[in-house]
């Protein structure tokens, strides 16, 4: 058997090395895949405020020249940038929350948009599975009465 040499051999790659490899020598992840589709629809403006949850999207987005970040104070006032933007270009808002209290501070530019039927698009994380406990989140596994 020490004859026999393997096809090929496979190395991961650690660190910055992987960073450092070419799209096509590599696995895309989720977030590239959700940002190069936002591209191909023609969106060039993002509105958000970076979290913890979103954290791989927004280093896609670093990686994307095509598409500008445009850094908000908080969710709600993402939410009607893009509504803003959505109403002066006539092209789709996007914008990024985390999950949890995030979305619920979009809620009310989303309805504003709704309610005119203006194009906006959000996108929040969610927190992984194996992550989530009642210590660390307890409105996820206990409800309000056993809050109480």
């Amino acid at each position: 058997m020490s004859g026999v040499k393997p096809l090929f051999t496979f190395r991961a790659p650690r660190g910055r090395e992987f960073f450092k490899m070419e799209s096509r020598d590599r696995p895309r992840t989720g977030a590239e895949v959700l940002v190069s589709g936002l591209r191909e629809h023609g969106v060039r403006h993002v509105f958000g405020y970076p979290g913890g949850q979103i954290t791989p999207i927004y280093d896609a987005l670093y990686r994307e020249a095509g598409i500008r970040h445009i850094l908000a104070r908080d969710e709600q006032a993402a939410g009607f940038m893009a509504d803003g933007y959505a109403r002066a270009s006539g092209e789709p808002g996007v914008c990024l929350a985390v999950c949890g209290p995030g979305v619920l501070n979009a809620a009310t530019p989303l309805a504003t948009a709704f309610t005119d039927s203006i194009p906006i698009l959000l996108i929040s994380g969610q927190v992984p599975n194996r992550g989530r406990s009642c210590w660390r989140f307890p409105s996820m596994c206990c409800g309000p009465s056993r809050l109480i």
